[in-house]
């Protein structure tokens, strides 16, 4: 069995790509909504094999990631509870404009934020780009490759994925 070798990152976006088809359609509540990557029960079964692989390994990594980056998040939280408390909403102003000069006055007057958001953005990073180690036999890999491949580019990757999409082109070889 292939052990593979790809990032947080990567396996999200590849477990997407093996989801979707990229197309749209309208859900029963009227909702647009990405249309579902429907395969023959061989195919199916592959990708049920793929998950099982890898969710582990990216729900393990997704864990450590938030039990390091909640105290920080929670210091962020506490600090734009206080500025809103101290900061009352002005008439007229939309929450999204209030939440927006919360924000700002935070950066502008408490040099602490930004160094904990660039802290917190660091583990975020570290963990995002981790590598994690997965198997899967011969012939999920090839369910794997033949979907990515077709379905890859119809998922809308933006230039920020070119290195996440370029990492599992590698890694399928």
């Amino acid at each position: 069995m292939p052990k593979i070798l790809l990032s947080h990152q990567s396996l999200l976006l590849l477990k997407h790509t093996l989801t979707t088809t990229g197309e749209r359609e309208i859900d029963l509540k009227g909702n647009e909504v990405l249309s579902s990557l429907r395969l023959n029960g061989e195919e199916q079964s592959q990708r049920r094999f793929f998950f099982k692989a890898v969710n582990e390994k990216l729900d393990k990594n997704a864990e450590k990631s938030q039990k390091e980056t909640k105290p920080i998040q929670d210091k962020l939280d506490e600090m734009v509870k206080v500025a809103k408390k101290d900061n009352a909403i002005k008439e007229g102003e939309t929450a999204e404009a209030y939440d927006k000069r919360i924000n700002e006055l935070l950066i502008t007057a408490t040099p602490k934020t930004l160094e904990l958001i660039k802290e917190r953005n660091e583990l975020l990073n570290k963990y995002n780009t981790a590598l994690l180690e997965f198997e899967i036999n011969d012939k999920t890999l090839e369910v794997v490759k033949k979907y990515f491949t077709e379905f890859g580019e119809n998922n809308k990757w933006t230039a920020a994925d070119d290195e996440l999409v370029m990492e599992i082109e590698e890694k399928l070889k």
